[in-house]
């Protein structure tokens, strides 16, 4: 989410400043709560699930399972979705409120809440998780981001951490310590594996999906320098089962990197919306001042060039040469080594013997017209040679 803006003409508006600036002053209104929001996702990935287990109880086709394993995964991750919010504390105003329900939440996972809590407010390993994501292991991101949730010891080690932080682990490891043997005395080790470990394997996919995308970086400019990880777009009904998971991930890389506080799910698109419109406004005025720069910079080019061609001898101009009748130049031209190109009269005595193609080649044409062999039929020549060739004029063809 690193982004850098660019804005010539003013330059204390530039960097990285810009952006955390537009972030830091979003309007009031998308920091509020709505009542009935939370609980309405909380309702949806509830009934999604159940759901989607009472169709996969009364299924054991072997082609029909894996689809509503899939489904389920995505239910999963919606449900997961509910966790994150708790764990932002964006999910009620209640903070004792999003703590039950976030530590509830988060036990099918097997992840302590407390650990997904403090992943919130630090950027360990986020580089390496970035780096993850975005290469061809991707599908290991949310493994990843488990094994971050469950073993990373410094989680532990913060002050006034440990007791929640226990509180959590002991929970998760009670949960499991119970839910399994349950599962497998009830329904055997298939059952464990068509309950648990399949759907879990689909929920770590598609996590990694929304995690893959959300790492991206789609708003790019490379002269302005302007990357932020904007949500990737999904169907409405994938949004639907999954509460906007990618929208939530993104929102959680910009407070990372600004500090800023949580905003509701149900106002991220809003947000997102803001952002976008203010950084376009940004990207315009960086544009504009860029094309003055880049004519300021012209400007001096040319003037440099004028200075130059000033210093270089082109010769005398070609209003201020003398006349030379057409029979005047057929006669003394052979002796004299002079040539005909474009009613103008070059001297070649003082260059024929520097000539890059050898004064053989001159010889058939002293006191003839050159003029198409000058300009392709024997070799186009380039500028540079036709700029050279000026220093030798001595006259133009009189108008007879």
């Amino acid at each position: 989410m690193e982004s850098v803006i660019s804005t010539p003409p003013r330059r204390r508006l530039s960097g990285p400043r810009t952006l955390a600036r537009i972030v830091k002053n979003l309007p009031g209104k998308l920091y509020q709560h709505s009542t009935g929001a939370p609980v309405r996702r909380l309702m949806t990935s509830c009934i999604v699930l159940a759901v989607s287990y009472y169709l996969v109880v009364l299924t054991d086709g072997i082609f029909t399972l894996p689809f509503l394993w899939g489904i389920l995964g995505l239910g999963l991750v919606g449900f997961s979705a509910i966790a994150q919010e708790c764990a932002q504390d964006t999910f009620s105003e209640n903070s004792v409120l999003n703590y039950i329900v976030g530590f509830v939440v988060s036990l099918p996972f097997l992840v302590p809440f407390e650990s997904l809590r403090l992943s919130n407010q630090t950027q360990r390993f986020e580089n390496m998780f970035q780096s993850l994501a975005k290469s061809r292991f991707w599908w290991l991101s949310s493994s990843f981001e488990w094994l971050r949730a469950n073993f990373d010891l410094g989680s532990f080690c913060r002050p006034g951490n440990r007791r929640r932080m226990l509180l959590s682990v002991v929970g998760v490891w009670i949960f499991a310590s119970i839910g399994f043997p349950l599962l497998v005395n009830t329904l055997g080790f298939w059952g464990l594996f068509k309950f648990w470990i399949a759907p879990s394997i689909a929920y770590l996919y598609w996590r990694s999906v929304f995690l893959q995308k959300t790492y991206q970086v789609p708003f790019t400019d490379k002269q302005i320098k302007v990357t932020i990880a904007f949500p990737e777009k999904y169907p409405e009904w994938v949004q639907f089962i999954t509460n906007d998971i990618g929208a939530i991930l993104s929102s959680a890389r910009v407070v990372s990197h600004y500090g800023t506080k949580y905003i509701p799910t149900e106002n991220l698109a809003t947000s997102f919306n803001y952002i976008k419109s203010k950084i376009g406004r940004v990207i315009s005025l960086a544009a504009i001042g860029r094309i003055k720069e880049e004519r300021q910079q012209q400007q001096k080019l040319e003037a440099t060039m004028n200075e130059l061609r000033e210093q270089i001898d082109f010769g005398s101009p070609v209003e201020k040469l003398p006349d030379m009748t057409l029979a005047e130049f057929k006669s003394t031209g052979r002796d004299r080594k002079l040539m005909l190109c474009d009613d103008l009269i070059f001297d070649m005595s003082k260059f024929y013997l520097d000539h890059p193609g050898g004064q053989r080649i001159l010889n058939p044409f002293y006191g003839r017209d050159i003029t198409n062999a000058f300009n392709g039929k024997v070799y186009n020549h380039s500028n540079g040679a036709r700029n050279l060739a000026r220093r030798f004029l001595v006259a133009k063809l009189a108008q007879e």
